[in-house]
């Protein structure tokens, strides 16, 4: 699957005039006089560069990209070492990989302080920098990108049903008004889901796999009421079972047959990428059944094998809080006084008919909590989806289903469950 970062996208111009965001001073150069900084996405040299630029032009700053599928491989070396780079930019969806790490900065203790920010911070994204004892925060997060339903409003409107944000959103908070909507546009060829398990999907964007004790928490009501409603969706033929990453799913986007996407709020891009001439056509809102959640966030941490971590949280300090973060639309700063800077600026999208998506995404992201994430999820979530299709190709009963699951990922991680546990 294509992957994105929160920082690629239009840049609308660099921020300016926000000194009143954070106070402006000199900076002393502390150890060394090189920043090392490795991320997994490009675009980091032209802030580099403005941070030499504008307050320490004596350094020399290096950044490193690693491929997406190989950084955390790669930052995990690193952290083993006796030097590290000072600065590593983290995918909120692998930090169950990190943060039961002890090798980053406490980033609440001295000389950083970062508490003074808290309280003009997105309260869910300040838990998400935190280790998974809840004791050190090992990383801040500057900006997230909620996960959103995207949908053809002239089909909803076609068709009877609401075609404005809010009202289709209060709509779908009823599995069975979900349902109604998709068997009435499959009779006209109409698609709103790829894959099978794709309702389920949705409602588990926000559940957790883990508490912090390790139990497996997702056998609930909701989840067996998520099971019911994919199975309903492939008795009735309801699913494409086209990858929108590919040319066949694309193809039916194309051909007006495709009329619900949920991905991250950078999607209203790559649609417009995908049917630019659907301008007009298209409409965001949150997702179905009353589900808020993250589709993945971007975290710095400094490492503590850092030669040089003053001048590192220097640079942090004025990525997020000061004014070196450029403005992306779509993208949505975790601290509060750039939210609004960041909706002015962005405005009305005019491939979502007018609509100022990004003070919906700043809404949405103000009221989403953020779910423990542990080294055990990318397992679990290969279990669970292994089950529910065998499950639902066998005509199992749900309740089954569910216990099949929780079966198998107490017995297929129990080795690593006990490890952690120690």
């Amino acid at each position: 699957m294509k992957k994105f970062s929160l920082v690629i996208g239009i840049v609308l111009l660099l921020l300016t005039g926000c000194s009143a965001l954070h106070e402006e001073q000199e900076y002393e150069i502390t150890s060394d006089n090189k920043l090392e900084i490795w991320s997994y996405y490009e675009g980091w040299e032209s802030v580099a560069e403005q941070f030499k630029k504008n307050y320490a032009k004596d350094i020399e700053i290096e950044v490193k990209v690693f491929a997406n599928n190989e950084y955390v491989d790669a930052y995990l070396d690193g952290l083993s070492n006796e030097e590290g780079p000072d600065i590593l930019i983290l995918d909120s969806l692998q930090m169950g990989q990190f943060n039961t790490v002890d090798a980053f900065e406490d980033l609440q203790s001295e000389p950083y302080n970062i508490g003074k920010y808290q309280q003009d911070f997105d309260t869910g994204a300040w838990g998400a920098g935190l280790d998974f004892s809840d004791e050190k925060m090992i990383a801040v997060m500057m900006a997230n990108a909620p996960k959103v339903m995207f949908y053809r409003a002239d089909i909803m409107k076609a068709y009877g049903f609401p075609d404005e944000p809010q009202a289709l959103a209060e709509y779908l908070v009823e599995p069975a008004h979900y349902l109604k909507i998709a068997e009435t546009l499959k009779r006209e060829g109409i698609y709103m889901t790829q894959w099978a398990l794709d309702p389920l999907g949705v409602m588990m964007s926000s559940m957790p796999y883990f508490d912090k004790e390790y139990n497996f928490v997702m056998n609930s009501k909701q989840f067996v009421e998520g099971i019911e409603l994919c199975r309903s969706f492939v008795d009735k033929g309801l699913v494409s079972y086209k990858d929108i990453w590919l040319e066949e799913g694309q193809e039916l986007i194309r051909n007006n047959q495709m009329a619900m996407l949920y991905l991250g709020t950078w999607g209203s891009s790559q649609i417009e990428e995908w049917v630019p001439e659907q301008a007009g056509l298209w409409r965001v809102a949150e997702l179905p059944f009353n589900t808020n959640a993250i589709s993945n966030g971007t975290l710095m941490a400094i490492p503590s094998n850092s030669n040089n971590k003053e001048l590192a949280w220097e640079f942090i300090e004025e990525y997020i809080f000061g004014d070196l973060m450029p403005i992306v639309r779509n993208s949505v700063p975790c601290y509060l006084p750039k939210q609004e800077i960041f909706s002015k600026a962005a405005g009305e999208n005019a491939f979502l008919g007018g609509q100022n998506e990004q003070r919906l995404y700043s809404d949405l992201a103000r009221e989403c909590e953020y779910v423990n994430i542990t080294p055990l999820d990318e397992s679990a979530f290969n279990i669970i989806n292994q089950q529910l299709i065998r499950g639902l190709n066998a005509g199992l009963n749900s309740k089954v289903i569910m216990e099949n699951i929780e079966t198998q990922i107490n017995t297929q991680l129990k080795d690593q469950i006990e490890i952690l546990k120690e």
